[in-house]
């Protein structure tokens, strides 16, 4: 599990963005686009789905996270506009995300200057052992620490299985391949924003 766990933090991360929040009495849910995980569309003519959520069942904690930065000020309400759509989304930083390791989950809730507790306290987050399920990063100059009895990852067509994790992160790879074998064929595959960020290397 903690492999395809693994599989997924870079999926994520790589160039990701964190998009949306949504709870409930007994689930935190988090949403991210430009996910490298092959989701097909329901529609053809439409690239694959790029979207991915996190739902955390049973949440114990939910930390929001600033750093200091140089430039505006974040606001105060950043995180409710997030939820409701009213601010732009979030880059994920590649280097500052974890669904595995202890370590670096603690580094990132740690060296924010500013933490606001939706749900629990700071001994909440330091309970990650054997049956918890986490999640700590940073995406720009803020970001997230939740601690849970478990998780589930999401897509519009359903509940992604961890197990199926691996096999969708290379078709992913695999259709990225086919995108740009194709770009300048009688035969391009439908625009895709993501493939189109992810360009080749021009030995490949």
């Amino acid at each position: 599990m903690s492999e395809a766990l693994a599989i997924l933090e870079r999926s994520i991360s790589d160039v990701g963005y964190w998009r949306w929040w949504t709870e409930a009495d007994t689930a935190f849910q988090i949403e991210f686009g430009w996910v490298m995980l092959l989701i097909p569309s329901d529609d053809p003519s439409l690239p694959p789905s790029s979207i991915v959520a996190l739902r955390f069942n049973n949440p114990r904690c939910i930390v929001t996270l600033q750093r200091a930065t140089e430039g505006p000020a974040m606001p105060d309400d950043w995180f409710a506009k997030l939820g409701r759509d009213e601010i732009e989304p979030f880059r994920v930083c590649d280097d500052s995300f974890t669904l595995t390791n202890a370590a670096q989950f603690r580094s990132i809730w740690q060296n924010a200057v500013q933490r606001g507790f939706i749900l629990g306290n700071e001994h909440e987050l330091e309970d990650i052992g054997k049956g918890k399920s986490f999640l700590g990063f940073w995406a720009e100059n803020v970001g997230l620490a939740v601690v849970s009895e478990s998780v589930e990852v999401l897509s519009h067509r359903g509940r992604i299985e961890i197990k199926d994790i691996e096999a969708k992160s290379v078709e992913w790879w695999k259709y990225w391949r086919r995108y740009w074998d194709q770009i300048d064929s009688d035969n391009p595959l439908p625009e895709d924003s993501l493939c189109e960020i992810t360009i080749p290397a021009k030995d490949e």
